[in-house]
C-alpha cells in the first residue's frame, strides 16, 4: 500500500533534486564524487531495454499508480 506522503513525492509538488545515469560499473566513482563534494547520492531504480516506466515499492512489489500531476516520463 502506498501512503499519501510517497504518492504526493511522486505526483505533486516541485522538485529541486539533480536525477541522473550512471553505468552500475561507475557506482564506486560517483560515490567517491559525491563524498569528495559532500553531498548525499540516492540510488532509486535502473533503466534498462524495456519501454516505459515501472514503479516498485520497497519490498520490490510493482505499483500500479494513476498519477495527476505532470508525467515527467510519459512518452508523447
Amino acid at each position: 500500500m502506498v501512503g499519501s506522503a510517497a504518492l504526493a513525492s511522486l505526483g505533486g509538488g516541485d522538485d529541486y533534486e539533480l536525477c541522473f545515469t550512471a553505468a552500475a560499473s561507475q557506482r564506486d566513482a560517483v560515490l567517491a564524487a559525491a563524498q569528495a563534494a559532500a553531498t548525499a547520492v540516492t540510488r532509486i531504480g535502473s533503466i534498462d531495454a524495456a519501454p516505459g516506466l515501472r514503479l516498485h515499492d520497497a519490498d520490490n512489489n510493482p505499483l500500479n499508480l494513476q498519477l495527476a500531476s505532470f508525467d515527467h516520463f510519459r512518452s508523447t
